[in-house]
């Protein structure tokens, strides 16, 4: 079916205009076919780009947090709290729990 309307797109475009009005649409229609790709694509990176830029000090952060928590140091300032038994720490005053 779909060959069909090729051929009857094509005969309907042989009839209403000449050669050259058909090779300007043809030429037209590929042009906007691959400005809207580009435009697509471009898109999506930029989208791809912000969500990991956007993501990308939260896993900083995070990795800091484990690496501390290993390391037995303060969340906040990285003092190292090893020995302490007052349970605060000395630098910043935040509570070690």
């Amino acid at each position: 079916m779909s060959l069909c309307l090729v051929a009857g797109a094509g005969i309907i475009l042989v009839v209403i205009g000449s050669q050259d009005t058909i090779a300007k649409t043809v030429h037209t229609f590929i042009w906007f076919m691959v400005v809207w790709i580009l435009v697509l694509v471009i898109c999506w990176t930029s989208a791809v780009f912000l969500l990991y830029v956007t993501a990308l000090p939260h896993r900083i952060m995070r990795e800091r947090r484990r690496r501390r928590l290993a390391g037995g140091q303060c969340l906040i300032c990285g003092y190292d709290l090893t020995g302490n038994v007052s349970g605060v720490c000395p630098e910043c005053g935040r509570s070690v729990a």
